[in-house]
Parts: C-alpha cells; structure tokens; sequence
C-alpha cells in the first residue's frame, strides 16, 4: 500500500506540473507582459523558403524565424521583459492565415512569407514590412519570350498556369486571365509543394514566383528547364506577419521592426538564408505600388550577370578539362614508350606479334577517344562564345529599339513647339516634363550600354588631346538650370587650359556623372564647388558638396555597381547604382584615381587625378 501511494503522488504532481506548464505557456496580451516582466506568444507557421522552414538538422530556422528570436532578445534589452515563444506548425498556407482570422487568444502571430494585400487586412492585422515583395512570372523554358500583351495573349491562352489556392499567385493569375479575356487552365497544387519545381517538370506550363526564391534557384541551377518572362511583375507593398483583429501586439512589434537595433541586425540575419548580391538587389527594389523602369533594369543586369558568370564557370571548367586532356595524352605516350620497351622484352622471348598487335589496337582506340574529346570541348567552346554573343547582341538590339520610339517622341514634341510657339504656360509645362522623361530614358539606356561595354570589355577608347577646363566649364553650364532648379549655387575654380590625352566622350562622362550626383544628393540652397588645379604632371578635379555625406559602410562599397547608400536623392530624383562604379572604371581606363572624403551630415568631396599630356 505505501508503494502504491508513493507512485500516486508521483502521478498526481506531474500531472499539476503539466498542467502548470500548459497555463504559464498560454499566449499573454502585451498589456499582461509588460505589468509582470513576462509574457508568452504562438506563431502559426508554414513551410516557406528561405523564410521559414525545417532545416537539414530538423529544426525550424529561417529568415522569419530569426526575427522573433531577435524580437525576444529586443525586448529583454530594452525593457527587461522575458518572451517565451511558442512555434505551432500548421497543415497549409491557407491553414496559417484562417488560424490567425479566427483566432481570439490574445499574443498570436501567423508567418508564412504573407504579402500584404488590402483583402487580407480585412480579417487580420499586418505588421509593418520587414523586406520587399515583388513576384515574377516564369515559364517553361521552350515558352518563346514574349514583349506585348496581343503576344501574350497568342502564346498563354493555351498554356497551363501552375499555382497554390489561396495566396496572391492565385489572384495575380485570375485577374490576368479575367482582364485579357483568356481561357488558359489553371491547375492547383498543394501548398507544401514548389511552384518553380512544378513548372520545371513541364513543357507548357506558366506561374507566379517570388523574386528571392527564383533568383536563388538560378543561382543556384543556370540550367533550370525554365525562363523570366519580362511582362506583369507585379510588386505588392511588402513581406509582413499577421496578428488577430483584437491583437495589441501590433504596436510593439512595429516599433521593434522599426527600430535601430532590428536594421543594424537584418542585413546580417537574411545573409544566413540569400546571398548578399540577391539580397542587395531586393533591398534596392523600393516599397512603391509599382516596378519602376530602374527596377527593370537592375533585375534585368542582375539575371544577366547571374548567367555571365555561369557562363564563366563553365568555360574554367572546359580549361581545366583540355588541361586534364594534356596531361592524359602524356601520360599515354610515356605509357606507349613502355609498351615499346615491354614489346621488345616480350619479342625477345616470347618471338610473338600477338601482344604487339592488341597493344597497337588499345592505343588506336585510345587516341580517337582523345580526339573525340577534343572535338567535343571544342565544341562546347564555340557554344559558350555563340551564346555570350547572343547576349551581348540582345542588349544592343534592345537599346537600340528603345531609342527609336523615344527619338521620335522627342522630334514630335520639338515638332509640336516650333508649329505652335505660343503654347500656355500649363502645356509648356506639360512637354517640358515630357522632355525630361525622355532625356531620363536615354539617360538609363545609354547606362545600360556603358555597363554592357565595360563588362564585355568591348569599349573603345579613342584618346586625343583634351582641354579640361573649357571641358569642365562647358559641362558646369550644362547643368547650371538644373542647379537653378534646386537653388543650389555652384562655385567654381578652374585653372585655364589644362591638357590631357584622353577619350573626350568618356572624360565627359566623367565630370556629368560627378556633378549630376552632387546635384541631386544635395539640399536645396547649399553650395557645390568645382575646382581643377595642375599639381605635379597630374590634373587635379575635386567636386565637393553640402549633402548628407556617407556612412564608413557607403565608403567601403561605394564604387561598387548596384549599390543603394544611406543617401537619398532629396529632390525626388532616381538612382540606379551603376554612376559611380562608371566613373571608376572610366578613371582607371585613364591611368588615374578616384577618392572620396566624407562625414555623416558635412558632405562629401570626391577627389579625381589625371595624367597630363606629356611632351
């Protein structure tokens, strides 16, 4: 009987322990934690990629995972306050969201890659947007590419539209189909399996993707059986969590997504999960409705630098394998000295041709091996050129097919003011904004084939003797309405004919990349100065401004393409990284230099030398 006791305690004090345990591990309100120190959340999860999934070790990791840790670890920080988390692991997307709708427990949150949409936000909170969301539309590799919506229209409507019920790549499909009065198939798969992998296994099917998941993937695989259409990306207003409707957790979390602390650790937490060129060029894409031509841009260069150096890797692998051919082929032939030797050791005693002849017939059948070999990495060689070209040739092709309609806008609206010189004042200011989106769009194709040059090392540099100062001056007024513009005075210091060897065009580019940023980095009444001296064989052009200056992490990546920096452009103007690294690569291809000082709030001063013209 004492035995038997004994053991009911026990039974009975584990089960108020376990009980206990289930009450403390409830969900808290932020209200209750924060009078008691202490609090506890749920977050209803479902597999999602690189945001939250189980690990190769069979935990639960991700980039939205991470965030909840550092959550706690903010909140023990900042106002001592300890939070258990609690992670539930739902049956599906849908799954995730219905639990968040329905739910009335006070400190759930739900994450599953949710974008935020106005739909969702009427039956959950969202909190702020930790990252952006823009999805893409890929396709069966054998898809041709299409440029217009009657394109489109003619290729898709007979083609099968891959996609998971439930989640905006559904409703991005549906209003497509029901906006161009198509009647392609949609067919459904299960949220826990992978669209691009769907998509991959057939030949005529089509759907929408997340940009940091199909981006990984090529990176990854540049031989996917599938392509980007570059038609309909469609950017929603970012990545968020989801709260129930009654939810006060809200408030603090935005605060902490807001926070200092969560920006200075962000970058660091999503390397762990995309690589940080990718995560660059997500970052850079901003949070606006939609994908602007700049965007365009970066995503297309992004793709095409992706397959660059896929193309790269594999033509060192075909090095090394003509390497390995070489070294094959000398060991065959101190392998056929050997025989040789061995054959006459053999004639000598055994006095047969039977081994000599198999010998003779191996290394026969060896060499046309080597041979076929050879003529296959040559091959393979020729293809990866063809292709290289074939890229190169679409770039061109699509610039030069860009200029055309925006000349012709821009020789109308010329046109248009010389057949009515007494325009109004309102459609004066209308061609004038015209004019200036046209000179923008030049601008970026002329960006566009610069970068292409320089990457392909095709640029021709032409040099000839160059005044500097009359250059120098010649760009300064150039700009000077653009500076009027701004209320920005620009002072200037230039010494009289300074000569240099160089190429005009790209000297030029040079001095308007240079000034251009000056200008639109910098506050409306400040002063930018100009100064070219000669010190030493050398020219000396420095460019300093009253901006916002950088921080010591801008200067470290600051001529390096593709670059967002802390520095905003504060007239509302655009940047697409690519400026500077132009001038940096123009400088060097002049034997020169380029340096920049900078504080954060005391501007900065960008400092280039030249070679003199020599005697």
């Amino acid at each position: 009987m004492p035995h038997l006791k004994a053991i009911f305690v026990t039974a009975f004090v584990s089960v108020l322990l376990v009980a206990g345990y289930r009450v403390q591990a409830q969900p808290t309100t932020w209200a209750a934690t924060q009078a008691k120190g202490h609090g506890n959340i749920t977050i209803y999860w479902h597999g999602s990629e690189p945001f939250v999934f189980i690990g190769k070790d069979g935990k639960i990791t991700g980039i939205e995972y991470d965030i909840f840790n550092k959550f706690a670890t903010y909140l023990k920080q900042t106002r001592n306050i300890d939070l258990t988390i609690n992670w539930v692991r739902a049956k599906s997307f849908k799954a995730t969201f219905d639990q968040i709708k329905n739910e009335t427990a006070p400190g759930v949150f739900g994450c599953s890659a949710f974008s935020i949409t106005e739909e969702r936000k009427k039956d959950v909170q969202f909190s702020v947007p930790f990252l952006s969301d823009i999805a893409v539309l890929i396709s069966s590799k054998n898809v041709p590419f299409v440029a217009t919506e009657n394109d489109f229209k003619k290729t898709f409507n007979n083609l099968t539209a891959i996609t998971i019920k439930a989640t905006t790549y559904e409703n991005y499909l549906l209003n497509i189909k029901k906006r161009l009065h198509l009647n392609f198939n949609v067919e459904y798969i299960s949220s826990s399996d992978n669209i691009l992998k769907a998509v991959t296994q057939r030949t005529d099917a089509f759907g929408y993707i997340d940009l940091p998941i199909y981006l990984t993937r090529l990176k990854k695989d540049n031989d996917l059986n599938i392509i980007r259409q570059n038609v309909y990306p469609i950017k929603s207003k970012g990545y968020g969590f989801i709260l129930p409707k009654n939810s006060d957790w809200k408030e603090p979390f935005d605060e902490y997504l807001n926070s200092a602390f969560f920006q200075s650790n962000f970058e660091e937490l999503v390397g762990r999960y995309l690589p940080q060129d990718i995560y660059n060029l997500i970052k850079s894409i901003s949070l606006d409705k939609h994908v602007n031509p700049d965007e365009e841009i970066l995503l297309l260069t992004k793709e095409k630098e992706i397959q660059y150096q896929e193309l790269l890797e594999k033509a060192l692998a075909n090095q090394k394998n003509q390497t390995f051919t070489r070294v094959v082929i000398a060991v065959l032939i101190l392998v056929l000295i050997g025989l040789v030797i061995l054959y006459k050791v053999y004639i000598d005693k055994a006095k047969s041709n039977t081994a000599l002849r198999k010998q003779k017939l191996k290394i026969e059948h060896q060499q046309e091996s080597i041979e076929q070999q050879n003529k296959a990495i040559e091959a393979r060689n020729q293809e990866l050129v063809n292709l290289n070209e074939e890229k190169n040739n679409l770039i061109n092709v699509l610039a030069h097919d860009l200029r055309n309609p925006i000349n012709q806008i821009a020789g109308l609206i010329h046109l248009h003011t010389l057949q009515h010189p007494k325009l109004s004042a309102e459609d004066k200011a209308t061609f004038d904004t015209i004019m200036v989106a046209v000179n923008r769009l030049n601008e970026m194709i002329r960006k566009i084939l610069n970068v292409e040059a320089i990457e392909s090392k095709s640029y021709n540099l032409n040099p000839e003797e160059v005044n500097l100062s009359e250059l120098t001056l010649r760009v300064l007024s150039e700009y000077k309405k653009e500076a009027q513009r701004k209320s920005i005075t620009l002072e200037r210091n230039i010494y009289p004919n300074i000569h240099l060897e160089g190429d005009k065009m790209y000297l030029r580019q040079i001095l308007e990349n240079l000034i251009s940023n000056a200008l639109k980095f910098s506050y409306p009444g400040t002063v930018i100065k100009v100064s070219l001296n000669q010190e030493n064989k050398h020219a000396e052009l420095k460019i300093a401004d009253q901006g916002p200056g950088f921080t010591r992490q801008d200067m470290e990546k600051l001529f390096t393409k593709f670059q967002r920096l802390s520095a905003k452009p504060t007239g509302g103007e655009t940047s697409t990284g690519l400026g500077l690294s132009i001038v940096k690569k123009y400088v060097d291809l002049h034997k020169g230099c380029i340096s920049c000082e900078s504080e954060i709030g005391k501007g900065a001063v960008f400092t280039v030398t030249l070679p003199l013209k020599t005697a």
